[in-house]
């Protein structure tokens, strides 16, 4: 499946997952780069289940305030709401 912590939440909760599930993982590791921890702090994929359950979605306060909004979207529990890669290149662009 992947290393908790990273797995996006379709995966985590046993659900299809397909190229916005990598969005989901490029939006936790730029996250951490910037912050210095993970967006959940868990450890395994069950305490990751019940954070994605419990918890709202986590909001990077602490990056920059020109990516937030950005990683916010790739962090996005439902994969609808996260950009396509080719949105993500674009905002990264502009």
């Amino acid at each position: 499946m992947g290393t908790p912590g990273y797995v996006a939440p379709e995966q985590v909760l046993g659900q299809p997952s397909d190229s916005r599930s990598d969005i989901y993982s490029w939006g936790t590791n730029v996250y951490e780069m910037l912050s210095g921890r993970r967006p959940y702090r868990t450890q395994g994929v069950d305490g990751l289940q019940e954070n994605l359950r419990s918890e709202p979605d986590p909001l990077p306060k602490e990056i920059p305030q020109d990516l937030q909004e950005l990683v916010s979207r790739c962090l996005a529990r439902h994969p609808n709401d996260r950009p396509s890669a080719e949105e993500l290149i674009a905002e990264l662009i502009a």
